[in-house]
């Protein structure tokens, strides 16, 4: 059984694979599955995502996972970890 969303994408509730979030340089995943991030600061953080329609948009990022679906992160900050 898959979960999809709106856009007949499958998503899953849980995080099953992860890693770190290289600090300075855009980010996609190996075979650009769309993510969640996590942020492991204390502080919110404002960042830079390409959504599911290709835009790109300025968020803040709270601490702990995130609930933007993200398909690219614009020059990441430091503290930020991937996770789909």
């Amino acid at each position: 059984m898959f979960i999809e969303n709106q856009g007949s994408n499958v998503v899953s509730l849980q995080v099953s694979r992860y890693g770190d979030i290289p600090v300075g340089e855009d980010f996609v995943t190996d075979g650009a599955h769309p993510f969640l991030i996590k942020n492991n600061t204390e502080e919110r953080v404002q960042v830079k995502i390409v959504d599911a329609e290709g835009c790109a948009i300025d968020t803040w990022l709270d601490s702990g996972w995130n609930p933007e679906i993200v398909y690219k992160l614009i020059k990441a900050p430091e503290g930020l970890q991937w996770g789909y």
